[in-house]
């Protein structure tokens, strides 16, 4: 099972659409974070829904993390989750093996980019999960000045069809990786 667990707290925003973009014409489950009462981390309350979330994370083969991108971060909403799924007990029994892609949206390569994936990548190691790595995109989902999602999609239709090797962030090298897993699966 695919989980996309979308961090931003707009549910159908730019994040959620390069998410589902990006699984398109795959069966997925999205999982809004939005939706959950998830307690910071060393907090607690009646009402924290955390476990819920990481039921579901279990439950999954492949999650797909998408996130738009705040202050050179990625969304608060997703800092929690990090921080409280770090902070169960043994994390590594339930989520061990499970790979993970993750989308950021909203801004470009950069240093800021590197450490988010530094992030993402330590954060896998130390869950035991299987970094599969990142994609980002700095435009908005939308038309502006020409670009369109459509032309994207034919790059990136195009650049499977060749089996080209994409460089930097490049959503399609991404979504190799992700045919490969689900493939040997």
């Amino acid at each position: 099972m695919i989980y996309l667990v979308n961090a931003s707290p707009n549910r159908n925003g730019n994040s959620f659409k390069l998410g589902h973009f990006f699984l398109r014409n795959r069966d997925y489950e999205a999982l809004q974070l939005v939706d959950y009462h998830i307690e910071q981390y060393g907090q607690s309350a009646e009402n924290d829904q955390f476990f819920q979330v990481y039921e579901q994370l279990s439950q999954s083969d492949v999650l797909v993390f998408t996130s738009p991108i705040y202050w050179w971060s990625f969304s608060g909403l997703l800092k929690t989750l990090l921080d409280r799924v770090a902070d169960v007990h043994e994390p590594q029994e339930v989520l061990k093996g499970k790979k993970v892609f993750f989308l950021l949206q909203g801004s470009q390569p950069s240093k800021e980019i590197e450490m988010l994936d530094y992030v993402m990548s330590r954060f896998c190691q130390n869950c035991g999960l299987e970094y599969e790595g990142l994609a980002v995109t700095n435009h908005e989902l939308k038309e502006i000045e020409g670009w369109e999602l459509v032309a994207l999609q034919e790059k990136l239709d195009k650049v499977l069809s060749e089996s080209q090797k994409c460089e930097g962030w490049e959503l399609a090298a991404l979504q190799e990786k992700l045919d490969k897993v689900l493939s040997e699966g």
